[in-house]
């Protein structure tokens, strides 16, 4: 829940703001918006996945035989 979607669009989006320079590429230019949109849709599947697990959990209603 937390490692993929640090893989997957937090990773990718944060390098590629930090290592493309402000002199070529502005901190408001288009790409760099979409890559911050793009972290920030990680963020989100990760607090829902993260949310998803502990009401899993907590409620106990798990359709999985294996308990985890």
């Amino acid at each position: 829940a937390t490692s993929a979607p640090c893989l997957i669009f937090i990773f990718p989006a944060v390098f590629y703001i930090r290592i493309v320079p402000k002199e070529e590429e502005p901190l408001r230019s288009v790409p760099k918006i979409l890559a911050a949109c793009f972290a920030g849709i990680g963020f989100l599947f990760m607090i829902m996945s993260l949310s998803f697990i502990i009401i899993d959990w907590t409620s106990g209603s798990s359709k999985a035989s294996s308990g985890h």
